[in-house]
């Protein structure tokens, strides 16, 4: 014979919780990872310039050869300010040489260090007539200005650095591309606030 199965209504009351919970737990990943409509693209630092090469090949030797490359793929939060091949191959020249051979293995590492902010991620919102609240890898103060060039707002890193282009937002950091390798100040942190009209309060 066979028999009814009386389940009381426990199944819908199951069911609600069961959709709740899921309803519950898609709500809070959403607050714990939210997304950023600005995103340029999902990929890491060293994937985008690595897809790239028309325009940074050189600069993704150099990262290579540090073995800097692996450091930029990981999760964290970086900004890079990455030199053009134009740029790369300009810096060469002016040190007498056609390409990354010659140079030491410790200075390869500086210059790369010299373009990379580790720890945060600095759009150009931030961007003051000054020195930047930020230390590269190599422990050298930034400094950013602004000013007019062929009637368009140019933004320099260092005085002589032109960013090309801004805040390109990758899954682990900032990009700003520059027409030039940076020359960083070699000023101490005292003599760096001393010279920056910004900190004269604090200094004096």
């Amino acid at each position: 014979m066979k028999k009814n199965i009386n389940w009381n209504i426990k199944l819908p009351n199951v069911f609600k919780l069961t959709m709740f919970a899921l309803f519950l737990g898609f709500a809070v990943s959403c607050i714990d990872e939210p997304t950023n409509i600005n995103t340029f693209t999902d990929e890491m630092m060293g994937e985008y310039l690595e897809k790239r090469p028309d325009q940074f090949s050189e600069f993704k030797k150099l990262l290579d050869t540090t073995e800097v490359m692996g450091l930029i793929n990981a999760y964290g939060n970086y900004t890079i300010f990455a030199p053009d091949n134009e740029a790369m191959l300009k810096f060469y020249a002016s040190k007498g040489k056609s390409s990354l051979k010659g140079f030491t293995a410790d200075t390869l590492k500086r210059i790369v260090y010299d373009h990379l902010i580790k720890g945060y991620q600095v759009t150009s919102d931030e961007f003051i007539d000054g020195l930047m609240p930020y230390l590269t890898m190599s422990d050298r103060f930034v400094s950013t200005s602004s000013r007019s060039v062929d009637n368009n707002l140019v933004y320099f890193v260092n005085e002589n650095s032109a960013i090309i282009t801004k805040d390109i937002e990758v899954s682990n950091g900032i990009i700003h591309v520059i027409d030039e390798v940076l020359n960083p100040s070699t000023l101490t942190i005292v003599q760096a606030i001393s010279n920056d009209e910004n900190f004269r309060v604090f200094n004096e």
